[in-house]
């Protein structure tokens, strides 16, 4: 028994003496908040082709596993809202109903994950939202997209929102609008947005 405490703690000393080394191995591993934006340009422009194309979601899906190595639920908000579309995107192309369900609760899993996240920001939300407006209305899908669409109205005040790309603020504000989900004032308020943004 002596000598099973002695190795155990002996374990337990090495682990603690190891950690900065290993956290600081693995910090290094994972990119830098420009490289990041880098990749998040690349998933957000990818994503339309890979609505259609598996072999562009797989590329995608491999994108952010090899930039992102170890647990998923350590990604960053909008890298787990990306990956988590992208298995729902991986359910849609798969050709057996298992696997469907699958990719398909493991995609809920982790869009539910994301938005819960500290560092959850509109384009987190926006996925989330886009993902769920074409699942059928089961289970609290309907009041997590009504939790969405309420969120991405607040953010689009936000500045970040503001210094994105003009395109992609256009095509966020388009698919809200077209996805006949919002309310009277809700549409109002996008629909004079986009006049804004137009120049109008």
């Amino acid at each position: 028994m002596n000598g099973f405490r002695r190795i155990s703690g002996g374990v337990v000393l090495v682990v603690y003496l190891l950690q900065p080394i290993l956290t600081g191995a693995l910090e290094g591993q994972l990119p830098s908040s420009s490289e990041q934006h880098q990749i998040i340009l690349e998933l957000r422009y990818g994503f339309p082709p890979a609505l259609e194309d598996p072999r562009k979601n797989e590329e995608l899906i491999l994108l952010i596993e090899e930039k992102y190595p170890g647990e998923i639920a350590g990604y960053p908000a909008t890298i787990k809202a990306y990956y988590g579309s992208l298995l729902g995107l991986r359910a849609k192309h798969a050709f057996f109903p298992n696997r469907k369900l699958k990719y398909l609760m493991e995609s809920l899993r982790l869009l539910d994950e994301a938005v819960k996240q500290d560092d959850a920001e509109l384009e987190t939300y926006f996925l989330r939202f886009s993902s769920l407006h074409h699942m059928p209305s089961l289970l609290s899908i309907p009041t997590k997209r009504r939790e969405d669409i309420a969120r991405i109205l607040e953010l689009i005040e936000d500045e970040s929102f503001k210094s994105m790309e003009p395109d992609f603020r256009r095509d966020v504000i388009d698919f809200m609008l077209q996805s006949r989900r919002l309310t009277e004032a809700q549409t109002a308020e996008l629909e004079l947005l986009k006049k804004q943004l137009n120049g109008n």
